[in-house]
């Protein structure tokens, strides 16, 4: 592949050109094709409708809008295969070694959409490789997260491509460790508030059992009172010689008085 920026031949110019003109060309045709087609078919539903009992005007109408619906497709079509032209000679000047050239028909594509150009491996891993040897490694990495995001698979061949493919995907990864990091602990912390809440409401509930046989049932408001305050109490001593509040976040203790207050009502 030659240098960057080498003198482009006059053929390719010439072709070059002749392509970009062949697109615009057709880009106008549809437009004008799109202009002159909608207001046939709406035309040709209006008649349609009134068309009640004239067979005549019905068929009239309906080879009226047959012929914008095709007329319509045949530009479209024409119009597809020059961008397909456009992209193609891209190509073509890249590997001829016409490299900046063929990197502005290739953003120029890609900048308007054209057929997916950022599905296509091979204008995405040269747009990389380019911009990456410039040193705009913002630029280039904004195509590797796009190619990536459509699931293409980029296989630069510079080092600079390369190097900012890899970086980018480890990135990812880092992300994608920190997020499940992240995860883990968000479940870890709602486990552990569950377990504290619900030692919280067993321990109240046994004490209020114990509280009722001792009084026969007759359990007032004041002895509720006191039990919750003897359970919150001795929650609160057995935090260090506990075995099962070993290792108690610091939320514990407020978790574990909502589940008390929950096994009161």
């Amino acid at each position: 592949m030659g240098e960057q920026g080498a003198t482009v031949p006059q053929d390719s110019r010439k072709a070059s050109g002749l392509a970009r003109a062949t697109f615009w060309l057709g880009l106008a045709s549809i437009l004008f094709t799109i202009l002159t087609a909608i207001p046939a078919l709406i035309m040709g539903i209006k008649v349609l409708r009134r068309a009640a009992s004239s067979g005549k005007d019905r068929k009239l109408a309906g080879v009226g809008m047959v012929l914008a619906v095709v007329l319509s497709a045949g530009m479209l079509t024409f119009v597809v295969l020059s961008m397909k032209a456009e992209l193609a000679e891209a190509h073509r000047l890249y590997e001829a070694g016409q490299v900046d050239e063929a990197i502005v028909a290739y953003k120029r594509l890609y900048d308007r959409g054209n057929l997916g150009a950022a599905k296509d491996a091979k204008l995405m891993s040269r747009l990389v490789d380019y911009e990456g040897k410039a040193g705009k490694k913002a630029e280039a990495k904004r195509y590797v997260i796009e190619a990536l995001d459509g699931g293409v698979t980029l296989s630069p061949e510079t080092e600079y491509g390369k190097a900012v493919v890899t970086q980018v995907k480890a990135e990812r990864e880092e992300a994608r460790h920190k997020a499940e990091a992240a995860r883990t602990e968000r479940e870890l912390f709602k486990a552990q508030r569950t377990r504290f809440f619900e030692i919280g409401k067993k321990r109240i509930k046994t004490r209020l059992n114990t509280e009722s046989i001792i009084r026969r049932g007759r359990v007032t408001e004041a002895h509720k009172a006191l039990c919750r305050r003897q359970v919150v109490e001795g929650f609160i001593e057995g935090l260090d010689r506990d075995e099962e509040m070993k290792n108690a976040p610091p939320p514990a203790k407020d978790w574990f008085i909502e589940g008390v207050d929950a096994g009161l009502e």
